[in-house]
This record gives structure tokens, sequence and C-alpha cells, in this order.
């Protein structure tokens, strides 16, 4: 029995394979007859529901699958479709060999939206029928419309209307477009669109055609029937007008007794080629009174002028003006008369009433106006120049009480005493005046600053000017290296070094008349131009050695190469210091002080033992306000009596605040040295600060001091502005804060083509408090006789810079005072950025 189930399973198992197989083909069996076909077919459609819009025709695909041998033809009918709805299939018969025909079903525009039911039956010969049920979703048809509102207008000749073509759907959802046509000449039309609301603008010309323009307007969209409408444009004639209007502001002041003011009316006709009288309409305030006068004569321009005495009473009128033109024509415009009290300037004084310049030489005085109830721009004027004198003048006209006047006198001018006339005006009052006496006398006679320059020839200008007044000027020489000139309150000077072939330094003071005389006095410190040579010994084989003297100083002096020389020393005794450091550290460990030395000129000094010297002593200093993040250095120095300075080391920049400096010991020190010390702190780079601030202090004392930084600086705005031929003006501008209001300093650098440029300005605090300024900014020397472009600042090249501005206790001027207790503090930035 199991063996018999065993060839059953596998029986079935080959005929589930093959399909063809029988039992007996399994073997053991006897041939099996198999059963007859059933002839039929079924019918199918992709989907029993169709959608079609009203007056529209859908289709859907019907497929036969014929069975049991069965290869004829099969038709295919719809039924149950409501009235005006018809339904054909293509081709008329699914004949044999083909399976598939295309359902057509029209839908007539009449039929009611909705839903239908409908029969699909497939008939053949001899065969059962075949049959679907299905659904038919009438929907309505796609359409838009077109409403106007308003369908009409009337509108005159340079005259504008708006109309609004409202668009609705039915059964429709796309983008509608709108276009107008038989719009006529002369007039245009701009289409905006939000949403299915079209506003149409129409701008009448001057010449468009009088009459009834009917205007179509077609909505369209795609697979929607097109929507019209009509708008018509009625153009008229322009009716004849006048207008007023004031060319210019609609407000004039004058003074209570001051001069006449005037404004200008203009009259705008239209259709209307009559005459315009205009007039005053109502009454004038008290003490005021008008003329209007057409000009020129037959023209649409009328002056209006008011006086006013000086009993007006001071206010705002609204005075109107009314144009008449025949057949009732009329037209308004209404201007504010504003009546100040009684105007003036009720003096003008001169800062220096009298001026004495040699030929070629340039002064500066100051006028000083007083003002009463007036407050418009004064203008000033000289008179009375001999030949050969002019001048400049600051702003001019100006709003302020001050007017800066530079008086240059040509080398030609005739020496005397010239009366020259000061006058200040304004519009509407009375011209006040003030005598100058100018007197000139002969060339080389210096002014009230002059600048001596002495030493090698880096140091000695080859370019020179000042800024006495408003104008920089170049200025020659009186002697060899000696430029004078005469400077007002303020001033300003600059001059060109050439370092070397391909460097040159630019440098600017800013300062007030006694500071730069000051300024101009340090500049030669060796009349004779005395120089000496030496050497010095006592190095080991890694030490470095120093020698200062006076001003001058010899650096990096080794055993190996231990001689120096030293120009432009000043005559008379000075302190020689000499300084040995050790190249394990950035402190001394010898000084050598050698006291009132005057060696004669090419004298030899030394050798002098950097050995057999001073072992220094060391002080505490304690530098507080350290930020977080920041390092801080400690460098310490000496000033002897005499007038040497000399650098005692510094230590290395660390986060720590408490520092040990050198310092010489009590005991080698003489009535008049001074130890100084001063705190750098800030962002540290490579080598050196970035940013930071510094604090300093002159003392005799033997006790540790204490370095008490101050704010962090203000950032500043760093900027330029074009000059011709690339040249450009740096200026920089910055908050002066209470603690940094001495002295301002600001230095830039550039280097293109192998040539490098250096410019430095320097301004006093005293020279900002004088001037009301807050920036520090290049001079404009382009106008200045000799100047050379190439000196300054370039575009498009990078510029490098740094800002310092410093504060201390004591006088005022360019540097801070070398007194014991003195506290000097500072903040500094650096930066770059390339002009464009």
């Amino acid at each position: 029995m199991s063996a018999f189930v065993h060839h059953i399973r596998t029986c079935w198992s080959a005929l589930a394979s093959a399909l063809l197989l029988t039992l007996v083909a399994c073997g053991g069996g006897e041939p099996a007859t198999s059963p007859p076909l059933t002839p039929g077919f079924a019918v199918s459609l992709p989907a029993t529901a169709l959608s079609v819009e009203q007056g529209a025709t859908g289709t859907l695909s019907a497929t036969v699958v014929r069975s049991g041998g069965f290869t004829g033809a099969v038709d295919v009918i719809v039924e149950g479709l409501p009235a005006g709805v018809s339904a054909s299939l293509s081709p008329a018969v699914i004949g044999t060999g083909t399976t598939s025909g295309t359902l057509s079903v029209v839908v007539g525009t009449a039929v009611a939206p909705g839903s239908y039911p409908f029969t699909v039956r497939a008939r053949a010969t001899g065969l059962a029928d075949q049959t679907i049920n299905a659904s038919l979703t009438v929907t309505p048809k796609s359409t838009i419309a077109l409403t106007l509102t308003p369908t009409t207008e009337r509108v005159i000749h340079t005259g504008s209307t708006t109309f609004r073509a409202v668009v609705s759907r039915v059964n429709f959802t796309g983008a509608v477009t709108l276009a107008l046509a038989g719009v006529p000449t002369e007039v245009t039309t701009t289409v905006t669109q939000v949403a299915d609301t079209f506003t149409v603008a129409v701008a009448v010309g001057l010449n468009a055609f009088e009459g009834s323009h009917p205007i179509t307007l077609t909505a369209s969209g795609s697979g929607v029937g097109n929507a019209t409408a009509t708008w018509t444009l009625q153009v008229i004639p322009r009716p004849a007008s006048i207008a007023l209007s004031l060319n210019g502001l609609g407000s004039i002041t004058t003074s209570a007794g001051g001069l006449p003011v005037s404004a200008t009316i203009l009259v705008r006709r239209t259709e209307y080629l009559g005459d315009v009288a205009v007039a005053v309409e109502g009454t004038l305030p008290t003490g005021v009174s008008a003329t209007v006068v057409q000009n020129p004569a037959g023209s649409n321009t009328y002056v209006v002028t008011f006086t006013t005495s000086p009993q007006a009473t001071p206010g705002t009128y609204p005075i109107t003006f009314k144009g008449t033109g025949t057949g009732g024509l009329e037209a308004r415009v209404q201007l504010s008369l504003v009546v100040t009290p009684f105007a003036s300037l009720t003096s003008l004084a001169l800062s220096r009433p009298t001026l004495v310049l040699a030929q070629a030489g340039t002064g500066v005085t100051s006028a000083t106006i007083v003002r009463s109830s007036f407050a418009g721009p004064v203008t000033f004027a000289v008179t009375g120049l001999p030949a050969g004198v002019t001048v400049t003048f600051g702003t001019n006209p100006t709003s302020t009480n001050g007017m800066a006047i530079t008086v240059t006198v040509a080398a030609n001018a005739v020496p005397g005493t010239y009366a020259v006339t000061v006058s200040a005006s304004g519009a509407g009052i009375a011209t006040i005046s003030t005598p100058l006496t100018l007197t000139i006398t002969l060339g080389g006679q210096p002014g009230n600053t002059t600048f001596l320059f002495c030493g090698p020839a880096d140091e000695l200008p080859i370019w020179f000017g000042a800024q006495p007044g408003s104008r920089w000027l170049q200025l020659l020489s009186a002697a060899p290296n000696t430029y004078s000139f005469d400077a007002g309150n303020t001033a300003g000077v600059a001059w060109v070094t050439q370092d070397a072939s391909n460097q040159s330094t630019l440098t600017v003071f800013y300062g007030t008349q006694e500071e730069l005389a000051a300024e101009g006095a340090r500049h030669c410190t060796s009349p004779s131009g005395k120089g000496v040579t030496g050497s010095v010994t006592g190095l080991g084989a890694s030490d470095r050695g120093s020698v200062y003297f006076g001003p001058r100083s010899a650096e990096g002096l080794t055993s190996a190469l231990p001689s120096f020389t030293l120009n432009g020393l000043p005559d008379g005794p000075r302190d020689l210091v000499g300084v040995r450091l050790p190249a394990a550290t950035p402190q001394p460990d010898r000084i050598v002080i050698q006291r009132a030395l005057n060696p004669s000129h090419n004298s030899a000094l030394g050798p002098i033992n950097l050995a057999n010297a001073i072992v220094p002593s060391t002080r505490a200093v304690t530098v507080q306000n350290l930020g977080a993040g920041e390092l801080a250095s400690v460098g310490s120095f000496l000033h002897t009596a005499l007038g040497t300075i000399a650098p005692l080391g510094a230590t290395a920049a660390a986060s720590m605040t408490s520092h040990v400096a050198s310092v010489v010991p009590a005991s080698d020190l003489i009535a008049g040295d001074l130890h100084g010390f001063t705190a750098t702190a800030g962002q540290y780079s490579g080598n050196a600060f970035t940013e930071g601030r510094v604090a300093s202090t002159y003392t005799t004392s033997a006790t540790a001091p204490t370095l008490a930084l101050g704010a962090t600086l203000t950032t500043p705005d760093v900027g330029t502005f074009s000059l011709l031929n690339g040249a450009i003006v740096v200026r920089t501008r910055f908050t002066i804060q209470p603690e940094y209001k001495q002295l301002f300093v600001m230095h830039y650098a550039q280097s293109s083509g192998g040539t490098t440029r250096h410019v430095r300005v320097t301004a006093s605090g005293a020279y900002y408090e004088a001037i009301g300024g807050n920036f520090i900014r290049m001079p404009d020397l382009a106008t200045a006789a000799g100047w050379q472009p190439q000196w300054g600042m370039l575009n498009n090249i990078l510029i490098s810079w740094s800002v310092a501005a410093y504060g201390w206790s004591g006088t005022p001027g360019l540097a801070p005072p070398l007194l014991d207790g003195a506290i000097v503090r500072g903040g500094f930035l650096t930066g770059s950025y390339t002009p464009p």
C-alpha cells in the first residue's frame, strides 16, 4: 500500500510540472482520454467608472479573452445610458484574431451633471452573454466668464483711470491671461493681475482722438473657451484751467527790518491762453508788504518780494496767492512766511589783527563773528590786498562763527604796510567789516615757527610742507635745512625723508603753534655734526653689547665686531651708558655709566670694558588690570641726568602679573637720574604684540612699582578716499577716551615693486581740542608744489596700520614730561586692509 501511495504522489508531481503528461506517463497505467473543451469568452474593462465632461467624449478599452477553443467574433454594446449619451465600439465587432476594442461614450452638452449606471454587454453566437456593471459621471463643462467694473469711463486728455476685469470659473483651474484689442492711438494700458482680478490702468495722451472707443478684453486659458467683454473709453477734451505752484520750498524766511526776500510762483495753463493775474489774497501781517511782478513780462513766472519793517511781529504766517483768468478761472497756492526777530552780525574780530609776513611767507588769522537772531551761512571776504598777496579761507560760506584766513605773500610782493579789510555778510543782513594790518618784510625773515634739521642724509627732508591755515603749501628752506612759517593757533607740518634708495617716510605733525615750535627745535640735536668712534671689551662669545650716548646708540656689538661709530652727537657733555646682555637672558648682567663726557669731533671713546662694570639690581614690578588671555611684558630703562636713555632689558611675554626688571643700584645713581618702567599687555603673535595697552612711570624711588593698565583702546574706523593718479588719503576715525587724550599716533606702511613707503601721523590732544576733531588723517598734499604721489599711499595695495593713543599726568604737549612720579598710559591696535 505504501508503494502505491508513493507512486501516486510522484505522478501528481510530474503532472504539475508538465501539464500534458498523464498518470500512465509515470509508468504502470493504461492510456487516459482528455475531457472535451467548453468554448467560452470573458470581457473586461480597465475601470468600471468613467467621468466625462458635458459635451465631451470618454473612452474605455474593452478586452476579450477567449477560451475552450472559441475563436469567433464578439459584439460589445452599452445598455442603460441616459438620454443624450451614446456609445460605440471601434472596431464595431471584436473579430477573430482581435482581443480588444475602444468603447467611446459621447456626452451631449445638455446632459445634466450627475452619476448614471450603465451595462456593458458582450455577445457571441452560440455563447452566453457576458456583462459588466459600470457607472458614468457627467461633470459640468469647463468655462470662464469675464465681468468688467465699470464698463465705460470718461477720461480727459492727459488724464487716466482704472477699471477691473474679474474672471469667474466653472470646473476650470488653469491659468488665465488677459489681452486687450482696439486700444486707440495715444492711449496706453497697463495690466496687473492678482489671482482672478485684473486691474487695467488707462492713460490718455494729449493727442488722443476724442469720442467713444470700444476696447475688447479677451480672457483665455488652456483647454477652455475664451471669454470676452467690451469696455468703452470716452475721450473728452480737457476743460480750461490754471494752477499755481512754488518754484522752490514752501516757506521763506526773513528778519524784521532785514533785506527783502523773494519767492517765485509758477502758473500752469491747461487749454487756456489768456492772461492770469496773481496777487496776495487776504491781509498781510502788520509790518509786511508784498509786490508781485510778472518776470519776464508775458511769461508764466511771477516773482513775489516781501519787505518787512523793524516793527514786524516775529512768527510764521500762511500767505495765500490767488491767480485769476477770464471766464471765472481761479487757482491758489500758499506760502509760509517766517518772520524772525531783527537779524544781524553784531561784531567781527580777528585773532591777529596785524600780520607781519616776509616775502614768500604765509600767515594765518582767524575771524570770529557774533550773531544776533541770524543762523544763516556767512560769507567772508578780504579786500584791499596789495599785488602778489592772496588769501584762502576755510569752508566759505560757513554756518559757524569762525573762519580761518590764510594769507600768502609772493616772493616779489612789495614790502610795506597795507590796510586790508575783512568783511562778513549773509543773506538778508547788513555786511560788517574790520581792518587787518598787513606788513610785508623782505624775504628770508622767519615766522613764529621754525623747523631745523641736521644729521645724516636719511634724517634730512627732501621735501617740506606746512598747513598754517586751510591749505597745504611747500616751504623752501631760508637757510640750509631750515623751514620757517607763520602758524596760527593750530597748524600742521609734513616732511619726507629718503630712508634708503627704496624706502621713504612721510612724517606729519598736527599741534598748537607752541607744540610745533617745540617740535621743530628738537630735530637738530647736533648742529656741529659731531661724530666719534669707539669699541667695547668684556664680551663673551655669545654676549651682545650696546652703547648709548645722548640721542645716539650702537646696538648688537659682539666680541667679533666690537667697534662702533656714533654720528650726529649733540655738543656739550652727555652721559654714556654701556650694557652687556648674555645670550640666555633678555636682562643685562653688566652696566657701565660714564658721566659728563664731551669728546671732540672725530675722537675715539674707549675701549669700554663691559665686564668690569656695575652688576644690576632688580626690582619687582606688578602689572594690574591684565585681561583674560592677555600676555604682559615689563621693560626698564635708565634716563640719566644729562639726557641719555638706555634700555635695561625686558621680561618675556607671559600671563603673570609679577615681573622682575633690571635697575641700576642706588649707589650708582646721581641727582637727576630717573628709572623708567613700562608694562605692555595684550594679544601676542609671533614675537610682537598686535594689540594691547601700555603703562609707564618715571621714578627715583626704590619702591617696587605697580603699573595699572588703562582701558582697551576702542577699535578705530580706518578708511580712505582716492585722489588723482592712484594716490589716496588714509583717515582713522576713533573715539577719544578720557585716559588717552594727550597724543594720537597713526602709522601706515605699504610695499610694492620693491619700494616701501611709511606714513607716520602724530597729533596732540590740544590740537584736537582746538579743532573739535575725532580722526587722524593723512594730509592731502596733492596741490602743494613739489609733492610726489609715490611718497604717500596708493590704492589697490595692502596697507599695514597701527594706531595708538596716550595720556599722562602733568603738562600737555607732543611728549610726556620726564618727571619723577609721572604716569603714562596708552592703548594700541594693529591691522591691515587693501584700499579699493
